[in-house]
């Protein structure tokens, strides 16, 4: 399950598959001969910024966050614990670099100054990046699949069962996201019950044309209310590629 030869604040890194130099995160063993359990930066700010509705999950989870710049375009990353899913261990890798021992140097308080916020990782050899999850919550939905992510876009998978359809990548407007946060509600559940076949507040023949659309490559449309009244829409395009949560008056 993990590298015995690991010692406690080894660093490493969150590879790329079929890469020489792309990762997504980094972070010391925080148990000798275990490399599945790091602490240190997942990269939130791809290939989009992070949401702050997921952001609004992690801290009422957590009790708080951390943000930090990663990259030169200041693509920034969340100081959390990260559990590395055994069949992507593979990819969690030491670097031989004097960038290496600059990082380590620079995490090594985390080893004693612990991050609240806990992340469960997984390479997702589908879309070639990394997923993640909060520790204890669902995993995420993503092109309709089981999966977890790392983007820092507050989605969810599917509990057990097969989604009807491709959700494609999944976006937010930011009426949408603000909506969200105000319902203190997660975008799992709206997707979950789209992806399944619950169009929500929808008329019969409205259902009837969805019902018809997941068969024969048309658009899908649902509607649904959320705690606070406001109106949420989720829409998957006609090819599957993009399913967008918005409100009517961003339409």
């Amino acid at each position: 399950m993990s590298d015995k030869h690991a010692t406690r604040g080894q660093l490493y890194f969150l590879w790329h598959s079929d890469t020489s130099a792309t990762f997504s995160g980094y972070g010391l063993a925080t148990e000798a001969g275990r490399s599945d359990l790091l602490v240190g930066l997942v990269m939130v700010d791809r290939p989009r910024p992070v949401s702050r509705a997921w952001l609004a999950r992690v801290k009422q989870s957590f009790g708080g966050y951390e943000l930090y710049p990663m990259t030169a375009s200041q693509e920034r990353g969340i100081l959390c614990h990260m559990r590395i899913a055994p069949e992507s261990l593979a990819l969690v890798r030491p670097l031989d670099d004097p960038l290496s021992e600059r990082l380590r140097i620079a995490l090594t308080p985390l080893l004693t100054r612990s991050p609240q916020p806990r992340l469960q990782l997984h390479w997702s050899e589908t879309e070639q990046v990394w997923l993640s999850q909060l520790d204890g919550e669902c995993p995420v939905l993503r092109n309709g699949h089981p999966q977890a992510h790392t983007h820092g876009n507050g989605l969810v998978r599917t509990p057990a069962g097969r989604p009807l359809f491709s959700l494609g990548q999944v976006v937010a407007t930011p009426g949408a996201i603000d909506a969200l946060v105000e319902a203190n509600a997660a975008a799992l559940e709206f997707l979950v019950r789209h992806s399944r076949g619950d169009w929500g507040d929808l008329c019969e023949e409205d259902r009837q044309a969805n019902e018809y659309a997941v068969g024969h490559g048309l658009r899908i449309f649902s509607s649904y209310r959320l705690s606070t009244g406001t109106k949420l829409w989720v829409i998957t395009e006609h090819d599957r590629s993009v399913t967008t949560l918005l409100l009517p008056l961003e339409y």
